[in-house]
């Protein structure tokens, strides 16, 4: 397993502003996060999901970089329970593909969900 540091740049958004745009922002960089790889070089990552399955909580993430990411960009990390500013990457192929059918679930209900909510809404009679 890979052990990857997270980079301390971004940071809590603070709750006592009332800018919508500037709570907007700091709601994406919440979602944000920016690791150190091996060499040390930092790589941007959007944290897709977060969720506990089994016991374990696993953290999805998905490069800023690229646009269109296939299941190899995705990490699927845990947090390292002796560091708690370190991820661990999973790495074993049978969890990897487990916790993405779980992630795959949940984005489905999702969409289900929101579909659901639009079409009630549109069924409401205008007063």
């Amino acid at each position: 397993m890979a052990v990857i540091k997270r980079d301390k740049e971004y940071g809590v958004a603070n709750n006592a502003d009332n800018n919508f745009q500037q709570k907007m922002e700091q709601a994406r960089q919440q979602s944000l996060i920016a690791l150190l790889d091996e060499d040390g070089k930092r790589v941007d990552f959007q944290i897709c999901d977060s969720f506990e399955h089994d016991g374990v909580r696993y953290i999805i993430l998905v490069p800023l970089e690229v646009e269109e990411p296939e299941v190899e960009d995705i990490l699927v990390m845990t947090q390292d329970p002796d560091d708690e500013t370190a991820l661990i990457m999973v790495d074993e192929e049978e969890t990897v593909n487990t916790v993405l059918g779980v992630f795959a679930a949940r984005v489905k209900f999702g969409e289900s969900l929101i579909k659901k909510l639009e079409e009630e809404a549109n069924e409401k009679p205008v007063e």
